[in-house]
């Protein structure tokens, strides 16, 4: 018998190129796909364990058709008025209120602090996130974090491809409720399981995630590396990719002691040479179907400043209830601004 939605799944979205590494179809398919690295290239290949790839691998991938029309009815129950951001009920410039967060955590610390406070206040049982260096010190892998701690050791920016659904193979049996920061092609991926009410998304309650611009392949590590002398990540002892006071730097703790480290405005030089096709294909940089997506502050009056500073979006009326209490609760440091103001940054 033919495994159709594999065929369909290979034909249509990986050979053509037009996959992105979200990771759905390899947490839906049952053990039956894998990554595999092709030419420094993330892709979803068939493993040894037979069997026919379930219809939902194939259906709810990012880069199958995402109907944002459609999507943004089932999410928001209506359509944007502003089709460059998406559904928005309040906009802000925000900051994490304690300092550690906001000094650890990417674009002033707003996501961190609000899984935090959903923790905190039993809102969530957990989070799905990304941590660094849980298996290898130079990758990041999806957790469920279940303390303030483990979302700390969360907090930070990833630059390099990690497909964060595939830890989807794991959500049904977890605790919930959930919260979940992705990607736009992962939280598409998301909002159609949840529109499907496919059994591994019905934990989530609150979907948040940060602003995307470009990505790269970790070719773009590979290669600062080897402009250092290192012939190996095997060598990496750590890696960050935003250290230090906003807007950070890349840094890299090698197991013989030494740290290399490239600004944010240098490292940004490899974009063109590693950046990954999704990325250039991508068609919601605001993370339109989130209820909160944050994005750096990128402005004058912010930059000038220091600290990190963030742009956020409500777009759904209980991130808009959220944020009021983060704020009464000193959570977080939150101004309203015009959605005009938000957009030119």
């Amino acid at each position: 018998m033919p495994d159709t939605w594999y065929q369909k799944l290979k034909a249509e979205i990986v050979d053509t190129g037009l996959y992105t590494q979200c990771g759905t179809p390899v947490g839906l398919s049952d053990g039956l796909l894998e990554h595999r690295e092709v030419n420094g290239v993330l892709m979803p290949v068939r493993t040894e364990k037979q069997g026919e790839l379930p219809r939902e691998a194939y259906e709810a991938c990012a880069a199958r058709y995402c109907n944002y029309p459609e999507l943004n009815q089932s999410v928001f129950g209506r359509q944007p008025e502003n089709l460059l951001c998406g559904v928005v009920e309040k906009s802000y410039v925000a900051y994490a209120a304690d300092k550690n967060v906001r000094r650890t955590s990417a674009s002033g610390g707003v996501i961190t602090a609000t899984l935090m406070h959903l923790l905190n206040t039993g809102k969530i049982q957990g989070a799905v996130c990304l941590q660094m260096g849980k298996a290898k010190p130079w990758k990041a892998e999806p957790i469920v974090a279940r303390t303030a701690e483990e979302v700390l050791a969360c907090a930070g920016s990833v630059y390099s491809v990690t497909p964060t659904n595939e830890i989807l193979s794991e959500l049904a049996s977890e605790e919930g409720p959930l919260a979940y920061v992705g990607l736009p092609d992962q939280v598409a991926a998301i909002r159609k399981l949840q529109k499907m009410g496919h059994p591994s998304v019905n934990n989530i309650k609150y979907v948040l995630g940060p602003y995307m611009g470009t990505q790269m392949h970790f070719e773009a590590i590979r290669s600062f590396l080897r402009s250092n002398g290192v012939k190996s990540e095997e060598e990496i002892a750590d890696l960050k990719y935003r250290a230090g006071e906003w807007p950070g730097h890349l840094q890299i703790t090698l197991k013989d002691g030494r740290v290399l480290k490239a600004s944010k405005f240098h490292y940004n030089y490899l974009i063109p040479f590693f950046i990954t096709g999704s990325s250039l294909q991508l068609v919601d940089f605001t993370n339109e179907l989130t209820d909160l997506s944050v994005g750096d502050a990128w402005s004058p009056q912010y930059e000038s400043k220091q600290g990190g500073h963030a742009v956020v979006l409500a777009r759904s009326p209980k991130a808009v209830e959220l944020l009021a209490e983060m704020k009464n609760a000193n959570w977080l440091t939150l101004e309203d601004i015009p959605l005009e103001d938000a957009l030119d940054m």
